[in-house]
């Protein structure tokens, strides 16, 4: 999926439902030079399963692994790292199965 972070502060929020456990890699890709991108996930409880994912410079791709306990329904918060920049332009989160896991 794509978003954009609009205004600054801005929570972008995505629901996603695995079909069994595992670990789940976690993409933000195209992003903005002037966007530190992070992503934390949680439960279906709103629980947080995972730390912030972060990249290793503003506008750099975030890649990160998180394992998913159970199948079922989860969310993946998208943000500016301080919330302190915002951009017109897009990026794209992507969600793919790792360890054999199944979407």
């Amino acid at each position: 999926v794509t978003g954009s972070i609009l205004p600054k502060g801005d929570h972008d929020w995505y629901a996603f439902e695995v079909g069994s456990q595992g670990e789940y890699e976690f993409a933000i890709t195209d992003v903005p030079l002037e966007l530190d991108m992070h992503a934390r996930v949680y439960n279906a409880e709103g629980n947080a399963i995972s730390g912030w994912l972060a990249p290793l410079r503003a506008g750099g791709e975030m890649r990160g692994k998180v394992n998913i306990p159970e199948p079922g329904h989860y969310f993946v918060e998208v943000v500016d790292g301080n919330d302190d920049a915002r951009s017109i332009d897009t990026y794209t989160l992507t969600i793919t199965p790792a360890s054999g896991a199944t979407p």
